[in-house]
């Protein structure tokens, strides 16, 4: 009791000597509960603790102690709520309390206390690649850097040579300094990589897919040192919804003639590095060039003679159908597969022996057709009548506009005059241009003010035009301008175009009825409406001595928009087309499929028990007779396309719906038909899609970069074409591989494409 009480004699003494400063000091005070022991108040004495603030950095106090009192000394606490003690001082057991007696206290007390994040915790251990001044090769960062920059060099018109400029190599480093720039020789293997994917990832595309067609036309470069022979692939691809247009080609003919060997044996290697199958191809467009027909005719004349001993017959189809699938829409009635085959041979440099083995490697099924292209046919019916005797009202007009034109393509000073005034110049006349002569008309009653002030100070009649031809200018314009419309329209090329063809030759004919009366358009209308029909008439009627090319309005009618345009005789006609045609095919897919290899095992097996050879070919041959397609699969054909033709709520679609949206929704109710229709629609009507890669290949090869030719032009001109398509495709392919790897729990990475050593 006595030391108990010096030692409250010693801390009083040192409160009291002690001055106050509540900022510095932190007291606390002992209750008389809290000193065990004491019997009266003077032994009751507060006991305290003084504590300076140290001048160290302290750890944060938790918040708990702002709902507790802590009795340091006493190695005690106290809860404010239940007024419970704890003989501890440590904030973690008294935290567990307040859980229980305050839980949204508790809670708010563990959000307060969460530790904040130590930041030489969280950055990753260094190694050596963090000392190095560039990524790592194979890092994911630089990977993308080298695929973009490989787009570019090989997917634009940017030269490699700039991307090894010291300029180009600072606008890098500015955006990233590890980044590292590839030298040429890496750019231009980075290039062949991307060519060699793409050609990869077109080749998963094209294998499922059932027909297609095969566009192809041949570009001279400028200068005549080169030519090439461009190819594209037109179907419908149920993996995008969506009619596809690949560009496949755009090969350098090595000869220095372009005869139809040269193009056989183009196409051919091709169609083989894609692993196209002859079943896929069903339809080729091409211009009205000889040797484009020749090498085609060459193709389409043998497969008829190979099915005509085998699955025609079991097709039911006579040698007239047959001859309908071998016939071209610029042969004469008269001419014979012979005749035609040792005409091309002349002409195009083959000889017999050559033909032979030419015809003997040909592929191609029996379905396949021949087309040529609408707007190639239709312009150059407008530019024969131009130049014939029946244009002799307009030719005047036009040489006066051609003679002003070439007036003011000579002159700097007009040119720049006119500019000046009317903010254009004149178009000049290119007779290689669709449409020319309208484009120049058009251009001119633009300017014609701005002409007229600027042609009247020359007081030269020659130059003058007068206020009649300037009228007949303005109908020359009238009458040319659906032409020109329908020039654009038929170019599309993700739209469907191919059942706006039989349209637009009826409303053509339309307008040109329309100028029977006209005294100045009246021989010009006409002269065209006779070579209209001489050209298009096998696309309407049947005769005897020529077959009818049915594709077009075999479209038309699966068309909903524009079927109704089609008499019922013309919707007949096309029903039964695509009966014959839906026959052909069905019987070459099961022949290929299942008849075919049965036939080889026949023969195989009386090969091994006959000993007459001849025997042998004609039991198989009668066994693969009876082999026929169950006759429900083609009835069932017809009884959709019946049913589709009698649903007259289908003629109320708009014609700015997606005809292709219906077809791709009507593949339950119409099994058998739809997917026809979406291959029937999918073709195009021109090869304004091969002239769009020509395009692009000469403004690659123009000006500075003049001497890329060969490979490396072919190269270039795919990534630009097919780049969207290929974007489309990976993008696809991602989700679809994020959704798998989610499910398996593992990670794709997005450069797994594009890997280097």
């Amino acid at each position: 009791m006595v030391a108990q009480n010096i030692m409250v004699a010693i801390t009083r003494n040192i409160v009291l000597d002690i001055p106050k400063q509540s900022e510095t000091f932190e007291v606390f005070f002992v209750t008389e509960s809290a000193v065990p022991g004491a019997e009266n108040g003077a032994e009751q004495a507060a006991s305290t603790q003084l504590k300076p603030e140290s001048t160290k950095r302290k750890m944060k106090e938790s918040a708990v102690w702002h709902h507790f009192k802590k009795f340091t000394v006493l190695n005690l606490s106290e809860c404010n709520y239940c007024q419970k003690r704890f003989k501890t001082t440590n904030a973690t057991n008294v935290k567990r309390h307040l859980r229980i007696c305050k839980p949204d206290v508790g809670k708010d007390v563990e959000e307060k206390d969460k530790p904040t994040p130590d930041l030489a915790r969280t950055f990753k251990p260094l190694s050596a690649a963090s000392f190095s001044k560039y990524y790592p090769r194979n890092n994911p960062k630089q990977l993308s850097f080298r695929k973009k920059l490989a787009f570019l060099a090989g997917g634009t018109s940017v030269a490699k040579l700039l991307l090894q400029s010291p300029e180009f190599k600072d606008c890098i480093y500015l955006a990233d300094p590890k980044l590292r720039v590839p030298n040429y020789r890496t750019v231009n293997s980075d290039i062949k990589k991307l060519v060699a994917i793409s050609k990869g990832q077109i080749v998963k595309l094209i294998k499922p897919i059932r027909r297609m067609t095969i566009s192809s036309d041949i570009w001279t470069k400028k200068g005549q040192v080169s030519s090439y022979l461009g190819i594209i692939a037109t179907f419908y691809c149920d993996k995008l919804k969506r009619k596809v247009q690949v560009v496949l080609s755009v090969r350098k003919i090595e000869s220095v003639s372009h005869t139809a060997k040269d193009i056989i044996r183009e196409m051919k290697d091709v169609l083989a590095k894609y692993d196209i199958q002859p079943q896929q191809v069903w339809r080729c467009m091409t211009d009205g060039a000889s040797n484009m027909i020749a090498s085609h005719r060459l193709r389409s004349s043998f497969f008829n003679q190979k099915h005509q001993a085998t699955s025609v017959t079991e097709a039911g189809i006579t040698n007239e159908d047959l001859h309908e699938y071998g016939s071209d829409e610029f042969a004469s009635d008269s001419e014979d597969i012979s005749q035609e085959v040792s005409v091309i041979s002349e002409s195009h440099g083959l000889s017999d022996c050559e033909l032979q083995n030419l015809d003997s490697h040909s592929d191609f099924n029996g379905s396949y057709r021949r087309l040529t292209c609408f707007i190639h046919t239709l312009l150059r019916c407008l530019s024969v009548c131009e130049t014939s005797v029946s244009a002799k009202k307009i030719q005047p007009v036009i040489k006066k506009a051609r003679s002003v034109v070439d007036k003011f393509k000579k002159s700097h000073v007009l040119t720049e005059s006119l500019i000046k005034a009317a903010g254009v110049a004149l178009v000049s006349f290119c007779e290689t241009r669709w449409n020319y002569i309208f484009n120049v008309f058009t251009r001119l009653l633009r300017v014609k003010q701005e002409l007229i002030d600027i042609i009247t100070p020359l007081k030269k009649d020659k130059y003058i035009i007068t206020d009649v031809e300037w009228e007949q200018i303005e109908k020359i314009t009238g009458f040319l301008k659906p032409f020109s419309e329908f020039t654009n329209t038929n170019s599309k090329e993700k739209d469907v175009v191919s059942s706006e063809v039989i349209v637009t030759i009826i409303h053509l004919y339309s307008h040109l009825d329309s100028y029977e009366s006209d005294v100045f358009l009246d021989d010009f209308s006409q002269s065209i409406k006779l070579k209209l029909t001489e050209k298009f008439s096998h696309w309407f009627h049947e005769k005897p001595q020529q077959p009818l090319e049915g594709t077009y309005l075999s479209a038309t009618l699966l068309d909903p928009r524009y079927r109704c345009i089609l008499p019922e005789d013309k919707q007949n006609l096309a029903k039964n087309f695509i009966i014959k045609e839906y026959n052909r095919v069905l019987n070459e897919s099961q022949s290929d499929l299942t008849t075919l290899p049965a036939q080889q095992s026949t023969q195989r097996r009386l090969q091994k028990s006959s000993r007459f050879p001849l025997l042998s070919d004609i039991k198989s041959s009668v066994l693969f007779s009876r082999s026929t397609i169950p006759q429900t699969t083609l009835d069932q054909f017809k009884i959709e396309l019946t049913k589709y033709m009698e649903s007259v709520e289908y003629d109320e679609i708009e014609e700015s719906y997606n005809v292709l949206n219906f077809w791709e929704g009507m593949k339950y109710q119409f099994p058998l038909l739809s997917p026809l229709a979406l291959d029937y629609l999918s073709i195009p009507s021109s090869t304004a899609n091969v002239e769009c890669i020509f395009s692009t290949a000469g403004s690659l090869s123009s000006r500075s970069r003049y001497s890329l030719e060969g490979e490396n032009l072919e190269d270039e001109v795919l990534l630009i074409k097919n780049k969207k398509l290929l974007e489309e495709i990976l993008k696809i392919d991602d989700l679809a591989c994020n959704a798998s790897s989610k499910a398996h729990g593992s990670y794709c990475s997005p450069c797994s494409d594009l890997k280097y050593n």
